[in-house]
């Protein structure tokens, strides 16, 4: 790993769905340094599909789909959680999990992933 707490901006481009991996990486970012009163994540997030092609035929590419949405959704969660504006992902999560019609209130139906 790399040691650079003096780190103010990251922009993550490419985070794993791992916890362990995201958290380590976030860690970096958020580590005390003098002069330094907080630090600005930038996380990409993926959507597999673009608004205009989101009526995918292929049943396993939807599954597919909806297994990385939700990794993705809940990395969101993980980092709003702790951030100053967790609100402002809201939005963004509603939208994916209506486009890809997953549940993140209770135990969803194929996998108990919630």
């Amino acid at each position: 790993g790399v040691n650079i707490p003096n780190i103010k901006y990251a922009f993550i481009l490419a985070s794993s769905t791992i916890p362990k991996e995201y958290i380590q990486r976030r860690g970096r970012v958020l580590r005390k340094s003098p002069g330094k009163e907080k630090a600005i994540i930038y996380d990409f997030v993926m959507d597999p599909v673009p608004d205009t092609e989101s009526n995918a035929s292929i049943v396993d590419a939807k599954l597919y789909m909806k297994s990385l949405v939700k990794k993705e959704i809940k990395r969101i969660q993980d980092f709003a959680c702790i951030s100053e504006n967790p609100s402002y992902s809201d939005v963004f999560i509603k939208k994916l999990c209506e486009k890809y019609d997953v549940n993140i209130f209770g135990k969803d139906d194929e996998d108990g992933w919630y």
